[in-house]
């Protein structure tokens, strides 16, 4: 704005809010200030922008967007809401605004706007010239602005500035309307894509670090097959070994295979040794596997939150988009699930809110179906596999098909049949489940079921491992 194009401002400005009563004052996040003010029984709004594409100075008629609240706008509000608005000032020939409030018993105050330069800015001086607050604050430099510094004018310029055509609050409005939505929807792009870059960054240092651990769990197949070779060949073992090479039944070419010992202990003790560190990576491999998916679901929700706001012209979409992340973000996946159940059973909840148990292992499983259960909840198991009892605790209620999708996964993922794809799963009531005397521990027969073919869902599993509320669907039931 030129110094006369800010005169035809002030002078506007003069006639319709001499005298005003400050209502509010807010700011935006485009870097305006708003002054909401009321006279003769209408409300007006002052808009002074510091921004330097979109500096200037009008009354306005539509409402602000992006309002927001900042450090200088509360200093503003406390000092000035309430009181009036007494004069408007231009010097001339200068690119500045000076507007002075007071009144109603209060100390007098001037707003000064310096419209001019790459770093506009708005000053709040009291009425002896000394600043209390301003937009932007230089607490060095030949010409000090920050509180507590007398505030200092600018010299008159040399030169004659250059001059435009005089325009009116509604011709300015018409123009910077446009352009100060499109700069709003980049403010709000920007602030919002770097948080969510930031959360992926974060995600894919969580992820490089399971999967490295998932890595290292892997030896437990390594640590099993050992331990079979060695059951076979206890004999063989002579006491004190530290290191025993035996023949390696699970080699094709028949060769051996080198077991670490530990000296102190006989073969049979080394082997429950072996044994139990295969079940501690065994069950930590499981966990990892677990975490990571749910990790990677989260991560694959985050790059569509990402893509929507890098495409969205909808400022109220990118809202909603901040919100529905802040939600779902603080909602890490965790390293085990919550046991709020009873001990030696992994707890989940299905899309419906029911409880889900899983048995940790084989004297689990039959603790949770014979103990723990009751006669009308839902009894699942992986189909001619090995693998964990499953009991989704619905009682007397007919389970939903999406709880019986979710506990049908979770039958299959903790089974012999987890990687394969899909597998089929029995289920019947807790009720038909038996237990033959002499049976194995976890080993059951089913006076009645039926059978559900899984298909398997990667962002089910991953969603039942978060806690999160989506699911898929496309099982058949049979």
């Amino acid at each position: 704005m030129t110094p006369s194009q800010i005169a035809a401002i002030a002078a506007e400005v003069r006639e319709a809010l001499a005298g005003a009563r400050v209502d509010e004052v807010v700011a935006t996040e485009t870097e305006s200030l708003v002054i909401g003010l009321r006279a003769e029984g209408r409300s007006l709004r002052l808009l002074i922008s510091c921004h330097a594409a979109l500096m200037r100075v009008h009354l306005l008629e539509a409402e602000a967007e992006g309002e927001r609240d900042t450090p200088f706008s509360e200093l503003c509000a406390s000092r000035i809401e309430g009181t009036r608005l007494a004069a408007v000032e231009q010097p001339p020939g200068e690119r500045i605004l000076r507007l002075w409030f007071g009144g109603e018993g209060r100390e007098g105050v001037a707003l000064v706007a310096e419209l001019f330069g790459r770093r506009p800015n708005l000053v709040l001086l009291d009425a002896g010239g000394t600043t209390l607050g301003a937009w932007r604050t230089f607490p060095r430099g030949d010409r000090p602005i920050a509180p507590g510094v007398r505030y200092t004018p600018l010299p008159r310029p040399e030169a004659p500035p250059e001059e435009g055509p005089a325009r009116t609050s509604a011709e300015w409005e018409a123009e910077f309307a446009p352009r100060e939505r499109e700069e709003w929807l980049a403010v709000l792009r920007r602030r919002l894509g770097a948080t969510l870059e930031k959360e992926r960054y974060r995600l894919d240092g969580v992820l490089r670090g399971l999967e490295a651990g998932l890595e290292a769990s892997a030896r437990c197949e390594e640590l099993r097959k050992a331990g079979e070779v060695l059951k076979a060949h206890l004999d063989r073992v002579p006491r004190g070994a530290e290191r025993v090479e035996l023949p390696d039944f699970w080699s094709e070419s028949g060769g051996t295979i080198a077991i670490e010992l530990d000296p102190r202990m006989d073969a049979r003790a080394n082997l429950d040794r072996i044994f139990r560190k295969y079940r501690r990576l065994r069950e930590a491999k499981e966990r990892l596997e677990v975490r990571i998916a749910a990790f990677r679901h989260l991560r694959d929700r985050l790059s569509v939150a990402l893509a929507r706001a890098t495409e969205s012209v909808d400022p109220a979409e990118l809202a909603r988009i901040e919100s529905e992340w802040r939600k779902e973000g603080p909602r890490r996946p965790e390293l085990r699930k919550k046991e709020r159940g009873p001990s030696g059973v992994r707890v989940f909840t299905s899309r419906d809110g029911i409880e889900i148990w899983v048995g940790k292992g084989d004297a689990e499983n039959d603790h949770l179906t014979f103990r723990l259960a009751r006669g009308n909840d839902l009894w699942l198991h992986a189909k001619d596999v090995a693998g964990s009892h499953v009991v989704a605790r619905t009682g007397k209620r007919e389970p939903t098909e999406e709880t019986l999708l979710d506990a049908a996964h979770l039958a299959v993922h903790y089974s012999k049949a987890r990687g394969s794809g899909g597998a089929e799963v029995v289920y019947t009531r807790v009720k038909f489940v038996r237990k033959s005397r002499g049976a194995r521990p976890g080993q059951v027969s089913l006076a009645d079921s039926r059978t559900i073919a899984v298909r398997w869902e990667e962002a089910r599993m991953a969603r039942l491992a978060a806690g999160g509320p989506e699911s898929g669907g496309g099982n058949d039931e049979g």
